[in-house]
Formats: C-alpha cells, structure tokens, sequence
C-alpha cells in the first residue's frame, strides 16, 4: 500500500470507519485464508481461522494499544493464531508461503468464500461504534494525561527556576539550563531521527520534510552539546533560523501524520518554542 493509503487506513481503522475497516478485511482476507489452508489443508478449518483472526482484530482496536500499520497487526494474529492449533515454526512457513518478495501475500486462484467475508464485514459493522467510542474516550484520556503532565512538569520547572534566579539572578541562564535538560532527558533528538527514518522518500516527494527535521535536528543538538547559553554559537541565528521557518508549526503539524509520537513531538514543539524566547 502506498504510504497515503496506509495512513488513512490507519486512521480510519482506529476511529472505526467501516469503510476503512471493510478495506483492511477485503485486503488481507485472502492472504490469511490462504495462510490456513497451507497448514491445515481443511477449508472448513481454514475459514474458521479467518474468522477468529478477524474477531482478534476487532477485540485488538477495542484496545489501548495500536499498532501503526494495521495490516501487519493482522498478519501478526494470523501467525499467532494459527501457531495456537499447529505451533510457532509451522505457522512461520505458513505465513512465508503466501507472502512474495514484493510484499504482496495469498496464492493465485485461492479466495475466502463471498459468503465468509459478507459474515465478517456484518460483524465488523455491528464492532465499529464499539470501536469508536474507545477511541474517543483513548483520546479523551490522552489528552488528559499530557495536559496534566505538563502542568505538573511546568509547575516543577517553574518552582525550580524561581528559586535558582533568586540566588543567582541568571534568568536567561537558568531558562537555558532548564531547556537542555529536558531536551537531553526526554531525548527529543531522537524523537526527530525517527520521523526522518520513517519517511518514505527523504530525497524526493518528503525532501522539504526531510529538510525542515534536519533543521529542528540541529536546532537540539546544538543546545544538548552546549552546556552553557554562552557556548552556543550564533544564538541570535539559531532564533532566526526556528522563526523564519516557523519549525514549532512544522513540528506540530507532523502530529497527524504520526499520531504514535503525538506526546514526542508536542514536548519537541514546546522545546523549539522556548529557543525562540531565549
């Protein structure tokens, strides 16, 4: 699947869109049927074990967890739950059986029955506002959480930078010292390094993305291997260099497109919001 596609996939699959939901059955059906019968050699077996994988998903989403790529979720329980009936290394040759080398999986000529899938997509319909609601309230909790933590983490920076400005008086300093250390601590490079490894064509279709986290990139880094304000060379272009290209916006806006590292990339946007206010 193309990277776009993949994403509304994703999207649509956690907030329980039937239409998403429907695609990901219609898409991976047949690769998983195919899957069973290589190790059961039974179709009534088979579209049994298609069916539970399918129910494993729909009980998956209900969850708190969610992986990035739901078609690999379901192969993931297709192994597993083949593994449950036949063990772990049969059911990895299965799964290695059906799948080419350019990614796409199932066996020419073999097909769920119509009438398998229309059960499966009726159950999928019947799951999905299930599946919404915990969404919401996932979503609900997450965004508590984050808003509580950050007061919490805002009311400790806070106690601690009064109370070293009333003994040193090095405000701009303390501010600074207070920056790094969450930038170092809560690893905010590393977070940035890992949106550039996910993207699909650095050097083509993503370049000015690949470019922009290149820049927030040099941005930390520069500030974690300072230790002190005045070590940090050129401060007054580095404020430039955030502003002008509006990074703190960039980083938010990637958000969207990785939902998974929503709580990184805020704490990355706040980071880059308080270089602008050195």
């Amino acid at each position: 699947m193309a990277s776009s596609t993949m994403n509304e996939l994703r999207t649509g699959c956690r907030r329980g869109n039937v239409a998403a939901l429907d695609a990901l059955l219609y898409h991976c059906a047949d690769g998983v049927y195919a899957m069973a019968l290589t190790a059961v050699d039974d179709e009534a077996t088979a579209q049994e074990l298609v069916r539970e994988v399918w129910r494993r998903q729909l009980a998956t989403l209900k969850g708190l967890r969610f992986e990035a790529d739901p078609a690999q979720q379901l192969w993931r329980l297709a192994e597993r739950t083949l593994a449950e009936r036949i063990g772990r290394e049969d059911a990895r040759r299965a799964r290695r059986a059906v799948m080419a080398e350019d990614g796409t999986t199932g066996i020419e000529g073999i097909s769920v029955p119509r009438a398998v899938l229309e059960e499966l997509s009726a159950l999928t319909h019947a799951e999905a506002d299930v599946i919404r609601d915990r969404w919401r309230t996932r979503r609900t909790a997450f965004r508590a959480g984050i808003a509580g933590l950050l007061v919490i983490a805002l009311g400790v920076w806070a106690a601690v930078f009064y109370q070293r400005a009333q003994t040193t008086g090095g405000v701009a300093e303390l501010q600074y010292e207070c920056l790094r250390a969450r930038i170092t601590h809560q690893e905010l490079p590393v977070a940035v390094r890992e949106i550039i490894f996910q993207l699909d064509d650095p050097t083509g279709a993503d370049k000015e993305t690949a470019a922009d986290c290149e820049r927030v990139l040099l941005v930390l880094e520069e500030i974690a291997n300072a230790e002190t304000l005045a070590q940090v060379n050129g401060l007054r272009y580095v404020r430039e260099r955030v502003t002008r290209h509006d990074l703190p916006e960039f980083v938010r806006a990637q958000e969207e497109m990785f939902p998974e590292m929503a709580s990184e990339l805020m704490r990355v946007a706040l980071a880059l919001e308080e270089v602008e206010n050195l």
